[in-house]
């Protein structure tokens, strides 16, 4: 690996990234990515976590469309 490459990689590491995925969802065939977008996960807005689901322990957030795309 060159230095150059061991450098890239190294910002890559320690940079996490997040893809946000906006989709389309449909009863019988899944759903449509409708666009998609890579950022550092430092840049997404603070999430308030909730508890909700089927199983034990589960979270989740939702951010909105406008504060991504």
């Amino acid at each position: 690996m060159s230095a150059q490459n061991r450098r890239n990689a190294r910002s890559v590491a320690s940079c996490p990234r997040s893809v946000i995925v906006v989709y389309r969802p449909h009863e019988r065939s899944g759903c449509t990515i409708v666009t998609d977008k890579m950022c550092k996960a430092s840049s997404l807005p603070l999430l308030r976590w909730h508890g909700d689901g089927d199983h034990r322990g589960t979270e989740q957030a939702k951010i909105p469309i406008g504060d991504v795309f």
